[in-house]
């Protein structure tokens, strides 16, 4: 699938569906909304991303160093619509399901807000100073 970024509208829609899940356990996420042209766009240049499954959160910092690269830093580090898309597409990571429920957190857990420990980003953003300073 291509990567693309939410708007302001794909952002809302996300969050209504957080809030919708807190109430409904074993709602699905709503990936029709990962397409959507009028609640994302497709960041430039163009980057392919594709679903898996990670052991641990340096495996997911890994690979998003590795797929976002192209992007400029400025991009990457505080873009909100960027790193909820990223949520959405791997919510199954972020919060999987067990016996068929999630448990559906804060929404600073899977939406990016200034200064927040947003799920992705957080480990990200540490993984790449590390990598950027040993090598």
């Amino acid at each position: 699938m291509i990567v693309r970024q939410f708007n302001t509208k794909g952002i809302e829609a996300f969050r209504a569906f957080l809030a919708e899940a807190r109430n409904n356990p074993s709602l699905s996420p709503p990936t029709q909304l990962l397409n959507d042209p009028t609640l994302t766009e497709p960041v430039s240049p163009t980057i392919r991303v594709e679903s898996r499954k990670f052991t641990l959160r340096r495996d997911a910092a890994d690979y998003f160093i590795e797929l976002l690269e192209p992007l400029p830093p400025n991009m990457v580090q505080r873009n909100s619509g960027l790193w909820t898309w990223l949520t959405l597409f791997f919510f199954d990571e972020v919060c999987p399901p067990i016996d068929g429920n999630r448990t559906v957190r804060n929404d600073y857990r899977y939406i990016f807000f200034a200064n927040s420990s947003q799920a992705f980003l957080s480990t990200f953003t540490v993984h790449q100073l590390v990598r950027s300073s040993v090598g």
